[in-house]
């Protein structure tokens, strides 16, 4: 499984993601690292379940009605970087199962998604 999009787990505690920065729905603008696990989780959840095809989806879920920047390549790039960010957390051990089961699916989910359409 490729999962070079990943740095290992010896990386730098101040790795950056190419500064990708995360717009709330009241359009403030967050960094990754910033965020607290919990909420870089429950975001990269959101976006997976809101992208993903129905087999890989992680259930139940909450839809929500997202706006018209989420289109298929704004997830597929948000998920990158949050991923890149998430794997590096100390405090993550609680999401680790299903964190485990996105990377083993995250080629898979790469490969399903549209580019260019919205979610």
């Amino acid at each position: 499984m490729d999962l070079s999009y990943l740095p290992d787990q010896d990386t730098e505690k101040n790795y950056i993601t190419c500064n990708f920065m995360w717009e709330d729905r009241f359009g403030n603008f967050h960094s990754p690292e910033s965020m607290s696990t919990h909420h870089l989780f429950s975001i990269i959840l959101m976006l997976w379940n809101h992208s993903a095809p129905d087999h890989l989806k992680f259930k139940p879920y909450q839809r929500y009605s997202l706006g018209s920047r989420f289109t298929n390549n704004y997830c597929k790039k948000a998920l990158q970087e949050l991923f890149k960010v998430f794997r590096l957390r100390e405090d993550a051990w609680e999401y680790s199962s299903t964190f485990r089961k996105m990377e083993e699916r995250f080629k898979e989910f790469m490969q399903s998604v549209q580019i260019g359409g919205l979610i």
